[in-house]
C-alpha cells in the first residue's frame, strides 16, 4: 500500500512538472507578445508629437482640410495606442497569474516530495 501511495504521489509530481513546463512556455510567449506591444506603443508615442505639430501648422495656415485629415489620423493613432496599452495591461496581468500558478505548483511539488521521502523512510525502517 505504501508503494502505491508513493507511485500516486510521484505521478502527481510528474503531472505538476508537465504543467509547470507548459505554463513556462506560455510565460515565454506572453513575454514576447508584451515586448512586441511595448515596441508598438513606443512607435505610436513617437508619431503623436509630430502629428500634433503638423495639425497646428495646418490650422495656423488656415489649411483646414489638412488639419482635419491630421486630426483624424491623431484620433486613429490615439485609439490604437489605447488598444495597445490594454493589451499590455492584460498581458502583464496574465503573466502575474501564470507566475503565481507556477509558484503554487512548485510549492505543492515540494510538499509531495516530502511525503514521498517520509513514505520511503517508512519502507526502509
Amino acid at each position: 500500500e505504501t508503494e502505491l501511495q508513493i507511485r500516486k504521489l510521484s505521478e502527481q509530481i510528474e503531472v505538476n512538472n508537465q504543467s509547470v513546463s507548459f505554463s513556462s512556455r506560455q510565460v515565454s510567449e506572453l513575454e514576447l507578445e508584451v515586448a512586441d506591444e511595448g515596441r508598438k506603443l513606443l512607435d505610436l508615442d513617437a508619431k503623436l508629437p509630430a502629428l500634433n505639430e503638423q495639425k497646428k501648422l495646418a490650422v495656423s495656415t488656415r489649411n483646414f482640410k489638412e488639419a482635419g485629415r491630421v486630426a483624424a489620423l491623431i484620433k486613429e493613432i490615439s485609439t490604437d495606442k489605447s488598444e495597445v496599452e490594454a493589451k499590455i495591461a492584460d498581458g502583464k496581468a496574465r503573466l502575474t497569474e501564470l507566475g503565481d500558478a507556477i509558484q503554487t505548483k512548485h510549492d505543492r511539488n515540494e510538499q509531495l516530495l516530502v511525503q514521498v521521502q517520509e513514505l520511503k523512510k517508512g519502507l526502509n525502517a
